[in-house]
């Protein structure tokens, strides 16, 4: 690395024409009076940010994770570039241009054959925006909520349902190649010196290998069964930025497929580790909620332990590359932080807990349930969206015909066959039901018992007329699974079955007379002395 960090160039002269490049780029980007065009150098290209655009072109190095010395190769990436980041971004990615045509001009949008690129180098196009737009630096500075997380969640769920394309039994996904990897991460740490406490680089290793011989199998089931997908493979929190009011995740990695396709769960991992070393694992929470409901895929719930581990390992190599490049001073351990997160994803309670919600249509149970599996870094299930999900219909998708046709005992048996396979890996559940008659709540109730959980019963309640103008209110908003509407509201009073003395026994009374907040919700949970 040279002294402004940026890394050596194979060839002098293939440097000093990208410099000579930039520079021309930039006067041309140039306006009067407004400032200059603000320069970004990473590892691989430099941007040049002139508002509203922002122009992003390839450098000439040769690095050991990628060859950009040819320049065909530069401009089949950034084509590449825009293509797979249109999947999520679309919004950002607006095509590219002849980087020596100044001034810039000819947009192409990347929408037919490469063989109507312009001609020569190529700078990738994109909209411009704040720095301090970009999760990096929101989530530090409280910018982000669980709304915020949960939407994120909902963006990644439909991107890897939908549109990362399935690459079947992929070589690099198999168990044995992710276990190498994570390995590798371990003999590099080691071979550079900088971790102190060496003892835990056996630990994580050992824990390693352990995950492997467990979730081995499953990763192989999932690998044959279309859970690989052509992903983003850079989710980290520099790479998600708030645009146009929503979350929007950008910068995949182009240049290696390999390094894209993955099993979801590890795709999504990136971000979930990111958020826990951040200092949120509500919001970790949060994402991986809206992700589950988008998805349905909790089996991926097993290996996220697993994922997290190793993306916290792949950072905790990459801090200790760049101290050593730097020749930091032996201090703290420059990635202990990421260290001590890996060593944290080993570890899940012997006795998970499990709270189940109790109330009438409009109370607001799902408010709760979301808050509740934030603050409790548990997976929620609901019983409106797994409903859709049994009659095959969109989640989206509105009218009370749901009720109608659906086998409310299949619902519930689904909910505790879910709860059950999450409970018996140790992640605690959110269970967001009605759970009006005592038979379902007795279900959960046992099924605690059987896996040796902690259960606790989250009753909700507020006054009925209260209840009926929620209820219509949301059907005529219609931005929600549930489609309960008045007249479901009305069967339920008529056979609701109140909690009996041992249920309210392991109740927590919530007043939903008035909106929940985090604040609140908290506050009614510890003064039962829940943990």
């Amino acid at each position: 690395m040279d002294t402004n960090g940026r890394p050596p160039f194979d060839d002098d002269e293939a440097a000093a024409r990208h410099e000579r490049r930039v520079a021309a780029l930039r006067a041309a980007l140039a306006l009067p009076g407004a400032p200059a065009p603000v320069r970004i150098d990473t590892h691989i290209s430099t941007v040049l940010v002139a508002p509203p655009r922002a122009y992003k072109l390839k450098r000439p190095v040769r690095l050991p994770f990628v060859d950009l010395s040819d320049p065909a190769r530069r401009r089949a990436l950034c084509i590449e570039e825009v293509r797979l980041n249109r999947r999520l971004a679309a919004s950002l990615y607006l095509g590219v241009i002849a980087a020596d045509a100044l001034p810039p001009r000819s947009l192409w949008p990347v929408d037919g054959d490469d063989r109507d690129a312009p001609a020569g180098e190529l700078a990738v196009v994109m909209r411009a925006f704040e720095p301090q737009s970009l999760w990096a630096q929101r989530v530090p500075a409280g910018g982000v909520d669980a709304d915020d997380a949960r939407a994120l969640g909902d963006v990644l769920g439909g991107f890897h349902r939908d549109r990362a394309a399935r690459v079947t039994d992929a070589p690099h996904a198999h168990a044995n190649a992710v276990l190498a990897r994570a390995l590798d991460n371990v003999e590099t740490l080691r071979g550079l010196g900088t971790v102190e406490d060496v003892g835990r680089l056996d630990r994580l290793a050992a824990a390693a290998r352990r995950r492997a011989a467990r979730l081995g199998p499953l990763r192989d089931a999932r690998n044959r069964g279309g859970f690989v997908r052509d992903g983003h493979g850079d989710l980290h929190l520099g790479n998600v930025v708030t645009f146009e009011g929503a979350p929007v995740p950008f910068d995949c990695l182009e240049f290696d497929a390999r390094l894209r396709v993955a099993d979801v769960a590890d795709d999504v991992a990136f971000v979930l580790m990111d958020l826990r070393h951040a200092g949120r694992p509500d919001l970790a929470a949060a994402l991986l909620d809206g992700w589950l409901q988008a998805t349905g895929d909790f089996d991926a719930v097993a290996l996220l332990d697993d994922a997290c581990a190793y993306r916290a390992m792949v950072r905790a190599k990459v801090s200790a590359i760049g101290a050593s490049q730097r020749h930091e001073q032996r201090g703290r351990d420059p990635c202990a932080g990421y260290l001590e997160l890996a060593d944290a994803c080993d570890t899940r309670p012997a006795s998970p807990l499990l709270v189940a919600t109790h109330g009438l249509s409009g109370s607001g149970k799902t408010v709760l349930s979301g808050l509740l599996a934030a603050e409790l870094g548990a997976v929620r299930l609901r019983s409106d969206v797994e409903r859709k999900r049994m009659l095959g219909m969109p989640l989206d998708a509105r009218g009370a015909a749901s009720y109608a046709h659906a086998d409310r005992e299949a619902v519930y048996v689904r909910l505790e066959a879910l709860a059950r396979g999450l409970l018996s890996i140790g992640w605690p559940v959110v269970v967001d039901a009605a759970c009006l008659a005592r038979a379902q709540r007795r279900r959960f109730a046992e099924l605690a018992v059987s896996v040796r959980a902690r259960f606790a019963i989250a009753d909700v309640d507020a006054p009925i007329g209260l209840l009926r103008e929620r209820v219509a209110a949301r059907a005529r908003r219609g931005d929600d699974a549930s489609d309960a509407d008045l007249a479901v509201l009305e069967a339920q009073r008529r056979t609701h079955e109140p909690l009996d003395a041992h249920e309210r026994a392991v109740a927590i009374r919530f007043d939903a007379s008035r909106p929940f907040t985090r604040a609140s919700v908290v506050s009614a949970w510890h003064a039962r002395g829940c943990a």
